[in-house]
């Protein structure tokens, strides 16, 4: 029954503390319906409902949305809050519309404040614009803002995500100027950074250096030893913390088991799950998360097993969370009808478990039933994400249905997510091998913000078509932008040289590789190569070349080589790669080939 029915008129304040309860609680979806019902009513909102549903639009990814909220407010007294500007630049930047945070954030009637400053940067390190945020941060200081530990905190993020090691020891030194690196916070986040490096040595340092080191601060060391693999070591540092007179909390044990799973170390993961029990440390929803993901396959399904009737003893099962963890783990294991009794259980309102079940489809290739799944998600009214949609781009590329494919380019339009990366790059890999450059690279204009990886993925679909002129025009667009080619741009460029017979151009791309770039080329890199040589008849320098590389061979680039011996009538050098293939594999068709015209060859060399 309605609130006006039963004769209640609830009044600002308490339609205000509604839409915080429930944006609160993450629901978003009722945070947006509340908001509309207390509109219909007319009742005006103030600066705590706008803060209140640009968090549920954020939450949602709702360009459109976000465009109706902000229409909203303009003009209004409530558009000059220091606190709702920062709100709303939060909203935009979570939106994938990083271009209209900025302009909100730029414009001169706001007073800037140490919170907006944050937001913005955290905003650009949301969009992997780690260079952008060390900017704002160097503005930051240049006016005099008070920097806080939030703000540090951010920074030492920016420079673990980006890798940027200079940047890093240039802040950890104004860090320490400060002595900011006592703080338990900032002091976690150091030790974060350096773990993220993997520079165990200087972690130990930068802890050491923390005068109270509390339970946050343990807990990041140990989860940092666990995800280089030294799990032993991460156990033995919990008894450290517990002589230390800090007790290990469930935070602590996630790390250490979260790290053995990513580590592929499931024995452990699940001994030290056990253990956590026996120390009576209570589980929580991130625990069952991190122990189900070191599930990998059919062979851990039984242990898995275990704990889904933990989960189901504790109450877990329906757990969004855990819920999805179960439906990766049966998918995992190939047991996809698992997967959909999980999915069945679970609360139909969190996109994410959609998303999840969506997925799981796809991995196992079963791209009509993603499809179907994504139609009936939204039959029952709920808003695709990008996460969703670059799922279901993924079933489309997969059942190779150009068709609906477009169906979803026409929903990414009208929700506003064709500028978005993630889906962006579904829609360009889509159009790239099924449909035409040109649509890809009209989707590729489109997209905000374009990363190396943008750029890369635009590379890639060139080299599909096998255009090495587009390749390279994309190529020096890319440099042109002071974006670095990464070792997939590269690949790319190597491949479409490899199919085009581009023998120069092929030896100038892999030589500045590391040359300029410092890039290690990979194996694939080196067989690349060799398959370009091997093309255009030079197989003595395919042979040379794979000769010189620090790998250890495989079958691929010989079987490569083999077979330009046999279309070039080199017996020589065939016969060698004959023989070292023979030990490898005799099951492939380069090999066989070579084989019955051996005696042809040598006839002719007669």
């Amino acid at each position: 029954m309605r609130m006006q029915e039963r004769g209640f008129l609830p009044d600002k304040i308490t339609w205000n503390s509604l839409l915080y309860g429930h944006v609160q609680q993450d629901y978003a979806h009722e945070t947006l319906q509340l908001f509309r019902q207390m509109q219909s009513m007319g009742i005006g909102p103030d600066s705590i409902t706008f803060m209140c549903v640009f968090k549920a639009c954020s939450s949602l990814s709702s360009l459109n949305y976000a465009k109706f909220l902000h229409s909203l407010m303009t003009g209004t007294s409530i558009s000059t809050s220091a606190m709702v500007k920062s709100s709303l630049i939060d909203m935009y930047a979570n939106c994938g519309d990083l271009k209209t945070a900025v302009k909100v954030f730029s414009c001169r009637s706001f007073e800037k404040d140490l919170v907006s400053w944050n937001t913005i940067i955290a905003g650009h390190l949301q969009h992997g614009l780690c260079r952008e945020s060390f900017h704002l941060f160097e503005q930051m200081v240049c006016k005099g803002v008070l920097l806080r530990q939030v703000t540090f905190v951010l920074m030492l993020k920016a420079c673990s995500a980006s890798r940027y090691l200079q940047e890093g020891q240039v802040l950890h030194s104004y860090i320490m100027e400060s002595s900011f690196d006592l703080d338990t916070f900032v002091g976690s986040a150091l030790v974060d950074l350096y773990v993220k490096w993997g520079n165990l040595r200087e972690v130990r340092i930068v802890f050491d250096r923390i005068p109270r080191r509390g339970l946050v601060t343990w807990s990041a060391l140990v989860a940092g030893y666990a995800w280089h693999g030294n799990a032993s070591e991460a156990l033995l540092l919990i008894q450290q913390m517990e002589e230390d007179g800090v007790k290990p909390s469930v935070v602590t044990w996630n790390g250490l088991i979260r790290g053995c799973a990513y580590n592929g170390l499931c024995a452990e993961a699940f001994n030290n799950f056990n253990q956590m029990l026996i120390d009576h440390v209570e589980p929580n929803e991130a625990t069952f998360v991190s122990v189900l993901s070191a599930c990998l396959d059919l062979d851990e399904l039984k242990q898995g097993k275990v704990v889904h009737a933990s989960l189901i003893e504790g109450g877990w099962e329906s757990g969004w969370s855990t819920g999805c963890a179960l439906i990766n783990m049966y998918a995992n294991a190939h047991c996809l009808k698992d997967s959909l009794c999980i999915f069945d259980i679970l609360v139909k309102q969190e996109v994410r478990v959609w998303s999840t079940m969506i997925e799981a489809f796809v991995q196992q290739q079963h791209f009509q039933e993603a499809i179907q799944l994504s139609q009936r998600m939204q039959q029952e009214g709920l808003f695709l994400n990008q996460v969703v949609m670059a799922s279901i781009l993924k079933a489309c590329m997969g059942a190779k249905t150009l068709f609906q494919c477009k169906i979803v380019h026409v929903q990414a339009l009208e929700l506003g997510f064709e500028s978005d990366k993630l889906v962006g790059h579904s829609l360009m890999n889509i159009y790239a091998k099924y449909g035409g450059l040109n649509d890809a690279w009209s989707v590729f204009y489109k997209i905000c913000n374009r990363d190396e990886v943008t750029w890369s993925a635009m590379l890639e679909a060139c080299a599909d078509r096998n255009d090495h002129k587009l390749a390279l025009l994309c190529f020096q667009g890319m440099q042109a932008e002071n974006l670095d080619p990464n070792e997939v741009s590269f690949l790319s460029l190597l491949s479409v040289c490899s199919h085009t017979g581009l023998t120069e151009e092929a030896c100038c791309y892999f030589s500045a590789m590391s040359d300029t770039y410092g890039l290690v080329p990979s194996f694939t890199h080196y067989t690349c190569v060799a398959d370009v040589f091997g093309r255009t008849g030079c197989v003595v320098e395919a042979d040379d070349l794979l000769h010189s590389m620090p790998f250890e061979p495989n079958s691929i680039g010989y079987l490569s080589v083999l077979n330009h011996c046999k279309t070039h009538g080199n017996y020589y050098v065939g016969e060698d790669y004959f023989d070292r293939t023979h030990d490898m594999t005799c099951q492939h068709s380069a090999y066989d080939s070579f084989q019955k015209s051996m005696p042809r060859m040598v006839a002719g060399k007669g």
